[in-house]
């Protein structure tokens, strides 16, 4: 045994459930000790060395053989009693109907498949290599998982060779294994959108989970975790909030209470600026400039977000009946002033 130094011995694997198979790779390796570190040992010296890889199994088997002692010499008789005891064993039409059975499985690759059913069809009987490579391109086109590629095999004309049809299927696997590469690094590094909300909006939606004022749900922290972010309002035609929480529609709402109140309307908002405005109201008489003594309105607003209304629901002129009311509002927005003349729909007049 000093020749094996290195070399793991044969083993023939009795408990095999496809005991054949089992023989023929035992075979083959004892052949390629045989041709290599063993060559120089003669015949006799062979069979000694089967007999004791085979086992305790192989020996009992051996020993129920009615061999002559010139037989029981010769390795290529060894060979041939065993393969004729196990042959009864398999059945070449239940093979063929098992190969017909073969799948390809999830996350092996053509050659691993093929190599299955290449193992298989040894026991099949086929006549010839041509028929056994016809035999497993079908299989071929039977067992693959993508059906891509079972249309393109199916496609070709009966020039498809073995060898191509596994080429064609390799380059499929190695493309789509690249496409699953490229994909897994985009969404590492996800293309960023461009998006700046402002510091308000980033205070606002810090925090642990709360009910958020532009979803109405509730949400990790973070103005990118909030679904409404990005999408337009149905109520204003805004952005970054749905109708449930649109303040312009709430602002309808009790507009149309507070008239019914007879309460002044709810403060009104836009873009984060501050507002203040004053309304003087004047009543021209005819011919003449009379000036009515009004209440001055003021209103101040923090205006947010999506809204550019400042809406007044009265004014009120006192111990006047004139038809006819303006108001100058002096609006400041920041160092910037300017001063706006409107005329105030006391719904005297109709159009």
């Amino acid at each position: 045994m000093g020749d094996l130094t290195g070399i793991d011995p044969p083993r023939m694997d009795w408990s095999s459930s496809d005991l054949p198979t089992a023989f023929t790779s035992f075979k083959q390796y004892c052949e390629l000790i045989f041709s290599g570190p063993l060559a120089g040992k003669s015949e006799e010296e062979k069979v000694t060395y089967v007999l004791l890889w085979v086992g305790q199994e192989g020996l009992r088997v051996y020993n129920t053989w009615d061999m002559t002692p010139a037989d029981r010499k010769k390795l290529g008789v060894l060979w041939d009693c065993f393969k004729k005891f196990l042959e009864p064993k398999t059945n070449y039409r239940l093979s063929r109907f098992h190969l017909q059975k073969y799948r390809q499985s999830a996350g092996e690759s053509v050659d691993e498949y093929m190599m299955r059913c290449k193992l298989q069809a040894k026991k099949c009987n086929f006549r010839d290599v041509v028929e056994t490579d016809e035999r497993l391109v079908e299989q071929l086109i039977i067992g693959i998982r993508h059906s891509k590629m079972q249309e393109k095999l199916l496609g070709r004309d009966a020039t498809l060779t073995l060898d191509g049809a596994l080429d064609i299927v390799r380059t499929f696997e190695a493309t789509v294994t690249d496409m699953q590469l490229f994909s897994g690094e985009t969404s590492i590094h996800p293309v960023q959108h461009d998006r700046h909300p402002n510091k308000r909006q980033q205070r606002e939606y810090s925090g642990s989970r709360r009910t958020c004022k532009y979803c109405g749900g509730t949400h990790p922290a973070g103005i990118n975790s909030c679904p409404a972010y990005g999408s337009k309002c149905v109520a204003c035609g805004r952005l970054n909030h749905w109708k449930v929480m649109c303040r312009a529609a709430e602002w309808g709402r009790e507009r149309a209470e507070s008239r019914g109140r007879g309460r002044p309307a709810p403060r009104g908002h836009v873009d984060h600026s501050r507002q203040r405005s004053k309304s003087r109201h004047k009543s021209p008489s005819r011919g003449t400039d009379r000036s009515a003594t009004v209440h001055n309105v003021e209103r101040e607003a923090c205006l947010e977000q999506g809204f550019e209304k400042l809406v007044f629901d009265n004014v009120d002129a006192e111990n006047d009946t004139r038809s006819e009311v303006y108001a100058s509002l002096d609006i400041q927005l920041g160092v910037k002033h300017a001063t706006l003349k409107v005329k105030v729909d006391t719904g005297a007049q109709g159009n």
